[in-house]
């Protein structure tokens, strides 16, 4: 489909979710705050809209030493031992892509597409009868999110489509190397960057996870929903009760959709159209 995939175009970009392991009752609250203060923008749908949110300071590129300084400043009491962030920056895998920072200036990001020509990437044969395939795989799984979380089953199905294809394309970029590079070459998001990069030092510690092991999106999304760390350690759930929360793997990934889209506001069973919250709600994951 040309790809036009999120993984590909900032307008699409995801990045939803983030800490799986807090308690609901402090997500209750942190949850309620985070939309409410950027309203239906969420800071890992897409990274382009995010910078423009964050005035940044910084007035030109920083060095190796500037990014592990501001990252281990985000780790702090984070139970991550600074010895093991070092170790991913020293790491022989992590590289610095070069085309990267051309997609945060002007006239690098995706201009905006007329309904009737987007829909025409989207609504393809081939995509529908994935979507098909997909719904009709994974039915119960679907069933099981809508009881819990009271969402659609056709919109998760929709979401994953224009998404990844179904977890088919998730990205080419290493997720640690594609934060690192815009910590360090995009000035105007160093401090979203850096943020995320530690998101992702936690992600990865916490789920034994090798930190150059993961490819996503340029801008750091990655997995099935495309998450952004942070979004992936604040909503994604553990929905198959393994002790695991996977984000290659469709029970989780259904249900931390869903739980994010809950947490955005969704209502059961309300309608789609603008102004209603269920409209809001998808926005917020993707525009």
């Amino acid at each position: 489909c040309a790809r036009i995939s999120a993984v590909n175009s900032p307008r699409l970009l995801i990045a939803l979710l983030l800490l799986p392991s807090l308690a609901r009752s402090q997500a209750v609250m942190g949850d309620a705050a985070f939309f409410r203060e950027l309203g239906v923008l969420n800071e890992g749908v897409q990274a382009d809209i995010k910078g423009s949110l964050v005035v940044k300071k910084n007035s030109g590129e920083l060095a190796k030493d500037d990014a592990v300084r501001m990252v281990l400043a985000h780790l702090k009491g984070s139970g991550v031992p600074e010895s093991y962030a070092r170790a991913a920056f020293d790491d022989p895998a992590v590289k610095l892509y070069p085309d990267i920072p051309g997609k945060f200036k002007p006239g690098g990001k995706a201009g905006e597409t007329p309904y009737d020509q987007y829909r025409k990437y989207f609504m393809t044969e081939d995509r529908i009868q994935a979507g098909v395939e997909f719904f009709r795989a994974h039915r119960e799984l679907l069933a099981q999110a809508e009881q819990t979380y009271g969402v659609d089953p056709g919109i998760l199905t929709g979401l994953l489509g224009v998404e990844t294809a179904y977890g088919t394309r998730t990205g080419t970029y290493m997720v640690f190397s594609a934060l690192y590079t815009i910590t360090l070459k995009v000035p105007s998001r160093t401090d979203w960057a850096a943020t995320e990069l530690a998101e992702w030092l936690k992600l990865c510690y916490r789920q034994r996870i090798a930190p150059h092991s993961v490819k996503g999106s340029y801008a750091g999304a990655f997995g099935f929903f495309q998450f952004m760390p942070s979004s992936f350690n604040r909503f994604a759930v553990d929905f198959d009760g393994d002790g695991r929360i996977s984000f290659d793997e469709w029970p989780d990934v259904v249900g931390s959709v869903a739980n994010y889209l809950a947490l955005a506001g969704w209502q059961r069973g309300g309608s789609l159209d603008k102004p209603a919250k269920n409209y809001y709600a998808i926005f917020a994951y993707n525009h």
